[in-house]
């Protein structure tokens, strides 16, 4: 840190490993500045962001004591890649100090400069002393150079590949995702989660019917803006759970009634996974070269491909949650070891996690220990699978979309504002706990 205006400045600045360009797209952009953006134990969540000169970037920031603190950030100079320029204060007084952030390539990596500057040197003063600026400066940054450095250690999705045989009348299509095997699969055989990425922007998919096993129809269509629909179906001829299925599909009426005037086509659809990521490979048979190149016409190259990109969004966006009942901060690792709220509560091999926030609750409503019960946002680092105790071997499908892992959990974010179960509600599961004990029913731990 350095103060070349000692009266009014703080200057703060970190060398991080990431290129320039990354840095400057984690703190542009908000899908990527609410993952890192604030002091140890905040949680940042934006509002809106209009990246322009004149424009306004409105956030709160949740303290680790619960208090919301409202901000608004109005962008006064852009240099692309290089500099920032800003009034930050918050709605209804936008202009309580001025920021700057500076962005200079150094020794292969990027030189970060948080500058700000107050009304007074009094000013400066109380918020070092009572809010502990400067520290809270210094984290910050950490945070963004630890983020930029996740972003660069991630996998990165294989080539798409998308190629076409008229000689043999077949379309094959291979994907990679950077998620294991249990979501890919789950992704092409659940409806709640095919209707998030199915059918290409702006149309949406609405499934009607998903019966999953050979002999089974998933039945769908694919809803447009101004209200039209095309009604389709994939009739399942096999199935083998997380590695392939197969089957037909083509274009209906609404009652199911095949369109035989369009093109139909059979799929066989193979999934891999490796070290982390998963491989999709679709292979399409079409019974006719003018099937294949009606389809072809018919943009299905571009839909397709915008669907799988959609769905490559889904698991980079993917927000995972952990419930418990320790106090940590991000960064922090939670390991296998805990005791189980299962049965005789032995320590688990395992971690768990969940992509929803109910589930959570229920994890920091009945994890062991004193406390109060907390909810932390979590990435894996490493692979993770289907937690059997809610899923395939005890439900069919994953409906609380819960996982385990044997690598740790890294703390990067803590939910503040989350709520209980009603109190009857929370005592029925105990019972159940203590029954499933009395019963010598454990956690799965195979």
């Amino acid at each position: 840190m350095t103060m070349p205006n000692a009266d009014r400045e703080i200057v703060i600045t970190r060398h991080m490993k990431a290129p320039q360009a990354l840095v400057w797209k984690a703190c542009t952009e908000p899908e990527h500045i609410d993952r890192w953006w604030g002091p140890d134990g905040f949680v940042n969540r934006t509002a809106r962001m209009e990246f322009r000169v004149g424009g306004e970037w409105e956030y709160t920031m949740t303290g680790p004591d619960g208090k919301v603190w409202p901000n608004l950030i109005t962008y006064r100079a852009i240099v692309p890649i290089t500099r920032l320029f800003y009034d930050h204060g918050e709605p209804g007084n936008p202009r309580q100090f001025e920021g700057e952030l500076r962005f200079e390539e150094q020794d292969g990596g990027t030189l970060v400069t948080l500058r700000t500057v107050f009304p007074t040197k009094e000013i400066r003063d109380h918020l070092i002393e009572t809010v502990g600026a400067i520290e809270g400066g210094k984290q910050t940054l950490a945070h963004l150079d630890e983020y930029t450095q996740r972003i660069m250690n991630k996998p990165k999705p294989a080539l798409f590949n998308f190629s076409v045989r008229k000689e043999d009348r077949t379309i094959t299509v291979e994907r990679s995702f950077n998620a294991p095997l249990d979501p890919v699969w789950a992704a092409f055989t659940e409806a709640d989660i095919l209707c998030q990425w199915w059918a290409p922007k702006p149309y949406v998919c609405v499934v009607t019917g998903l019966d999953l096993r050979a002999g089974g129809r998933w039945s769908y269509h694919m809803k447009g803006p101004e209200g039209d629909c095309h009604y389709c179906f994939f009739d399942y001829e096999d199935v083998r759970p997380k590695s392939y299925f197969s089957g037909s599909d083509g274009f209906c009426d609404e009652a199911g009634n095949i369109n035989v005037s369009m093109p139909r086509s059979r799929w066989e659809n193979h999934f891999n996974e490796k070290e982390g990521s998963t491989v999709v490979r679709v292979k399409i048979h079409f019974s006719s070269t003018e099937d294949l190149e009606r389809i072809i016409e018919m943009g299905f190259k571009e839909g397709f491909t915008m669907g799988l990109d959609q769905l490559g969004q889904l698991f980079t966006d993917q927000k995972f949650y952990h419930g418990t009942k320790a106090d940590l901060k991000p960064g922090d690792l939670i390991e296998p070891g805990n005791h189980s709220n299962y049965g005789q509560q032995k320590k688990a091999r395992f971690v768990y996690l969940t992509a929803m926030l109910d589930a959570a609750t229920w994890g920091a409503e009945l994890a062991q220990g004193e406390g109060r019960g907390r909810i932390y946002i979590v990435e894996p680092t490493g692979h993770y699978e289907n937690d059997p105790n809610l899923t395939d071997k005890r439900f069919k499908g994953n409906p609380t979309k819960s996982y385990r892992t044997k690598a740790p959990l890294r703390v990067i974010g803590e939910v503040k504002d989350w709520q209980g179960h009603a109190p009857e509600q929370l005592q029925a599961m105990k019972d159940h706990l203590q029954k499933l004990k009395e019963q010598g029913i454990e956690a799965i731990e195979d």
